[in-house]
C-alpha cells in the first residue's frame, strides 16, 4: 500500500515539476 502511494506521489511530484 505505501509502496504503491510512494510511487503515485514521486509520479505527481515529477509531473508537477515538468510542468512548473
Amino acid at each position: 500500500m505505501i509502496h504503491s502511494w510512494a510511487s503515485l506521489n514521486n509520479l505527481a511530484f515529477r509531473s508537477n515539476g515538468f510542468i512548473t
